[in-house]
């Protein structure tokens, strides 16, 4: 849908008016980022004026009871734009809307409504999507006379062309009777800037972000990427606040009537200076003269530069839904990485097939779904579902789809090579492994650095070679650590946690150990562990100032892995046993020490940050799936007690995120 332009041939038959209007100044709007946490957020895309679809979503989302009353608790509800227009029930709409935000906020709960081009194009007189039952909510006693009066009124202002026969002025009057009817003038006056429903949407944001998700109505392009949120925010409402003084100074002069739409203020305006210029009409005061000159850009580039209107802009961009994956992946995570987020959610353009979609890795969502059933073919309601990382799209028939968590990648993967530093000609960890269980083994050396010497092997199957590791040899009791004067409850040092660790890190999706498999070299049961080539020690690095090229990525990888060591109990974690390769992907090794019957996190202080691909797979662990993966390997004690310290991980993060904040803890 794209605005048009009406032009209008102004007769103006009366005097020119009176004094200056008012400055219209914005409310307070929420603010882009705040710090509270609500225990999920729920986003609802475009209504439309379906009143019975908003009512069913918010019901099958549990935030509102038979009675339509708030029941979300601490829930944040967004609703992303365009309330108005194409049905029937505005009204009733913005009246529950702005009933749930007081209910929302007094249970400590929250309801955000963002700003679409629909509520633009109604602040500014821009009725023809209007559904012209939509004004019988607004029917008073004095409609009729009221609608009247304003075509009265209009006609003063524009008159008719000379020489129209009688019947096409008859015609026309039927015409604009027709689309004006009784209500559209108390309608106006709601939306206008002193109005109950005026005031309100003017004190709405067009953006919003919570937890390192943004939400807005349509997308940001490129033209508008060097605004802050806040600053697109500010714009809007800039935006609205000028139009709303340039009327309410041609309304108190006596120019144009309230009802007015942009498209009849703009020729009015025209004609007023035209006239100076021309002398056609007694001429204005020069204070008027000079009011309106300064109001004239704004108003010539306001189909094409404002931000209200503007095909880029923040109310109208299509990209977010139209453009390629390319184009997206070229654009949208540097943006979203410049505003400290993660997640974009846009509404705007309907989805064809009635279902919420995601993009480029779940780092953007479109949530219009058509709810207007009516209007919109095989649309419906539906609403995104966001807590901690679990998102799923909610319909009215009940159904839940859930989308996959975000995976963990902070830098370029490891490459696993052979020997002569070519990459190995396998395309998953399973061949990989199988290549592990059947390669010959030919002995180079003992290790004499490990505790237990585990022996190097050199592997060779159809002239392929690589090195791998060989580990046999388990140590039990109440061995005193190196790094601690207290004895590890049920302490152990086997081979068996070795792979142990490797199935755990799989299972997380952290895949920076070294494949893996239990196989029996020279009548002794181990693990054989591929040896990572082309890497150098963390202590190698730091001896020879050696520093990462960029700190945020291995940061990273250093919070998740104090997240793995801690939920495997592993205590001896060194620098020795940290491998970075030539893109500081870094590489865990020596995992024998690990999975002691210890319920207690290991040093949970370290703990201050996790990756959401992490902290999701963490939430997420199949209890019964990952008994199964470890019991060859581990005793029915120690895997209780990994489960009780994933429990007190997820405990600890948790109150991470309440006290920090959920984008200062999660990346």
């Amino acid at each position: 849908m794209r605005r048009t332009k009406r032009m209008i041939t102004i007769v103006f038959a009366g005097l020119l008016l009176l004094t200056i209007g008012c400055a219209t100044t914005p409310s307070k709007r929420p603010a882009i980022g705040e710090k509270p946490h609500y225990n999920r957020t729920v986003a609802v895309g475009d209504i439309h004026g379906s009143f019975s679809g908003l009512v069913s979503i918010l019901r099958e989302a549990f935030l509102i009871d038979d009675g339509n009353q708030w029941i979300g608790g601490d829930t944040l509800l967004v609703q992303t734009g365009d309330l108005f227009d194409r049905g029937s029930d505005v009204r009733p709409v913005m009246d529950l809307l702005m009933s749930l935000q007081s209910q929302a906020e007094a249970s400590g709960g929250r309801v955000v409504v963002l700003l679409g081009n629909h509520e633009v194009l109604n602040l500014v007189g821009s009725l023809t999507y209007v559904n012209p039952d939509a004004y019988r909510d607004f029917v008073g006693p004095e409609s009729e006379e009221k609608q009247r009066r304003a075509f009265e009124r209009r006609q003063a202002v524009f008159g008719t062309s000379a020489g129209t026969e009688s019947e096409d002025s008859e015609s026309r009057t039927q015409d604009w009777m027709a689309t004006h009817p009784p209500g559209f003038v108390e309608y106006t006056e709601a939306l206008g800037p002193e109005g109950r429903y005026g005031k309100w949407l003017r004190s709405q944001p067009a953006i919003f972000k919570y937890g390192g998700t943004i939400f807005v109505h349509a997308g940001i392009s490129p033209a508008f990427t060097d605004l802050s949120l806040s600053a697109i925010n500010d714009d809007v409402a800039s935006q609205i606040a000028e139009f709303d003084r340039i009327k309410s100074y041609l309304v108190q002069k006596g120019y144009v009537e309230p009802f007015f739409s942009i498209s009849e203020v703009i020729p009015v305006v025209n004609a007023i200076l035209e006239s100076a210029d021309t002398k056609d009409l007694s001429t204005p005061d020069l204070e008027t003269i000079d009011r309106l000159n300064e109001s004239k850009p704004y108003l010539d580039g306001f189909y094409d530069a404002s931000s209200l209107m503007n095909d880029e802009g923040p109310l109208w961009f299509r990209g977010f839904a139209q453009w390629s994956d390319e184009q997206l992946v070229s654009y949208l995570p540097e943006w979203l990485d410049k505003n400290n987020a993660w997640r974009v959610v846009v509404s705007h353009t309907p989805q064809a097939d009635g279902r919420i979609q995601a993009r480029l890795v779940e780092s953007l969502f479109l949530i219009d779904t058509g709810m207007l059933s009516e209007f919109y073919k095989g649309g419906r309601p539906s609403a995104l579902e966001i807590k901690d990382d679990d998102v799923t799209a909610l319909y009215e028939s009940g159904e839940r789809v859930v989308f996959p968590a975000a995976k963990i990648d902070y830098v370029p993967g490891h490459v696993w090579t052979a020997k002569d530093g070519t990459p190995l000609p396998f395309e998953t960890l399973d061949e990989i492994e199988a290549f592990l269980l059947t390669a010959s083994p030919t002995f180079l050396e003992t290790i004499r650095a490990g505790v237990n010497r585990p022996k190097k092997y050199l592997l060779h199957k159809d002239e392929l070679q690589t090195r791998a590791i060989f580990r046999w040899e388990s140590e039990t009791g109440g061995t005193i650590t190196p790094e601690f004067s207290h004895k590890t409850r049920g302490f152990r040092d086997s081979y068996l946690s070795e792979i142990a660790a490797y199935e755990m890190n799989h299972i997380l999706g952290l895949n920076n150990l070294p494949p893996t498999v239990l196989r029996t070299i020279d009548n002794k049961e181990g693990t054989l562990q591929l040896w990572a080539e082309q890497t150098t020690r963390d202590d190698d690095m730091q001896r020879k100032g050696i520093l990462p090229p960029a700190v945020t990525p291995w940061n990273r990888q250093m919070s998740d892995m104090r997240v793995f060591d801690n939920l495997i109990n592993n205590f001896d974690r060194n620098q020795t046993n940290i491998l970075i390769d030539e893109n500081w992907q870094m590489v865990l090794i020596d995992h024998t020490r690990s999975f002691a019957r210890d319920k207690t996190l290991y040093l949970p202080e370290k703990i201050s940050r996790c990756s959401r691909g992490l902290w999701y797979a963490l939430r997420h662990l199949d209890e019964g799936h990952v008994r199964a993966l470890l019991s060859p390997y581990l005793k029915t004690d120690e895997i209780d007690a990994l489960f009780v310290r994933q429990q007190r991980l997820i405990e600890l993060i948790q109150d991470l995120i309440i006290r920090d904040g959920e984008e200062e803890v999660l990346f």
